[in-house]
């Protein structure tokens, strides 16, 4: 389940959506699997883990970007 909302957490609108949950989704998914080691996905989760940090965070960066150079255009330094 991670590694698939990772994959679409990658598309721009969605993603910034899908990020932080996808995160917590793989760390979820490698916590079971390291309490139950019979049971398979821990590439799924380090997927989750890695996509959904990466376009999670990278989204939360671009739009506060955003909101900074709005504010800083709006209300020059003298």
């Amino acid at each position: 389940m991670a590694s698939s909302l990772g994959v679409f957490s990658m598309i721009p609108p969605v993603g910034a959506i899908l990020g932080i949950p996808t995160l917590f989704l793989g760390i979820s998914g490698l916590r079971f699997h390291r309490r139950n080691p019979a049971a398979g996905g821990r590439t799924h989760a380090w997927i989750g883990i890695i996509l959904g940090g990466l376009s999670g965070f990278g989204y939360l960066a671009w739009i506060a970007t955003i909101v900074i150079s709005e504010v800083v255009r709006r209300h020059p330094m003298r």
